[in-house]
């Protein structure tokens, strides 16, 4: 499970820190990855690139000779330029890698990289302890406009969620303490949109219930361009189905997307 997490200094990528456990392989790991997201109805078919794996290896290795960061000073202990490349253009973490579960599943900032729709292609190591998947390199050009997110429509999602994560937690940037835990997170994936702009969330009865838009120029970039996240202030009710919708900025105007899920 997450026990802590860190962010380097590179423009996007973030990390996630648990505890130790022995490594799958990298094509095992892009196997749950590609599994994880069919469950979500997300595309389902990011291909392992075995060198971009073997980067993600060495900077697992210099992270266990240093620190977990995404950059590795040249000079160091087992720095290599594939290992620092690595770490530059990766979700990372420490600990008990994939065997225990996906090692960001309560870390929205590298989620949010990890089950993008427009991931085609992905390097993956749980070797010297650490976790090391390759994001924006493997992302494909989309052209047209479409929205997924997650939950899916018609599924199912917690009742809440404590976010933990570093440099900063999504919710930090709307005024929602750390340590504070919300409803589940509602991730939103669009092509042709520049913006989350506005959204809501009603229950059965059709009565709002208070959340924030989390927009990728709220949180530096991290997102990317057009996805976010709509994310209730307070948990919600169990077994109880709610309606969703984010508005979205084009270059030729606003559209609204809809969708339902139900709460375990």
């Amino acid at each position: 499970m997450l026990t802590a997490v860190l962010a380097g200094a590179v423009a996007f990528p973030s990390v996630a820190v648990a505890s130790p456990q022995s490594p799958l392989s990298a094509a095992s790991i892009v196997k749950r990855l590609n599994t994880e997201r069919a469950k979500q109805g997300l595309p389902s078919a990011v291909q392992e690139v075995p060198t971009w794996s073997e980067r993600c290896s060495a900077h697992n290795r210099w992270m266990s000779l240093n620190d977990i960061a995404h950059d590795e000073p040249p000079g160091t202990d087992g720095y290599s330029e594939a290992g620092d490349w690595a770490g530059a253009n990766s979700v990372l973490a420490q600990g008990t890698g994939w065997r225990a579960g996906n090692p960001w599943s309560d870390a929205p900032l590298h989620m949010i990289q990890l089950f993008n729709p427009d991931l085609r292609r992905a390097g993956a190591s749980d070797a010297y302890g650490g976790s090391c998947v390759t994001t924006w390199p493997g992302f494909a050009e989309r052209r047209g406009r479409r929205a997924y997110t997650m939950p899916r429509n018609g599924g199912r999602a917690p009742t809440s969620q404590l976010a933990w994560e570093a440099p900063f937690a999504p919710q930090e940037r709307v005024g929602i303490a750390a340590d504070t835990r919300t409803g589940p997170y509602l991730y939103v994936w669009t092509d042709g949109y520049r913006a989350l702009v506005d959204g809501y969330l009603l229950d059965p009865d059709g009565n709002p219930v208070p959340t924030r838009v989390i927009d990728d120029a709220d949180v530096d970039g991290i997102a990317g361009e057009g996805n976010g996240w709509l994310l209730p202030v307070d948990p919600l009710q169990p077994r109880t189905k709610y309606t969703a919708t984010v508005l979205l900025d084009a270059a030729d105007g606003e559209a609204a997307h809809t969708w339902s899920f139900t709460t375990t």
